[in-house]
């Protein structure tokens, strides 16, 4: 199973789901999710794009700050 990232219209919200492996779908563990979960961490932090790669996810905020998680990784924070 792949894995999805979607994001609300607002940006306030960022859904999970998929295959959990290397903790890509940023809900601090690996389990597999076949609904969509929120990402907590970023609630409301407002995102403008996410991207799904193979093992990873990345999300860009509206302010230019990039999260990316996946690969065994807990989510990180740049700018």
């Amino acid at each position: 199973m792949n894995h999805t990232i979607a994001v609300s219209f607002d940006g306030n919200t960022v859904w999970a789901f998929g295959d959990g492996d290397y903790g890509k779908l940023g809900l601090g563990n690996s389990t597999a999710k076949s609904t969509p979960q929120v990402i907590e961490a970023l609630q409301g932090v407002g995102v403008a794009k996410v991207c799904c790669g193979t093992q990873f996810s990345v999300v860009l905020t509206k302010d230019g700050c990039v999260y990316s998680f996946g690969q065994g990784k807990s989510l990180k924070y740049a700018k």
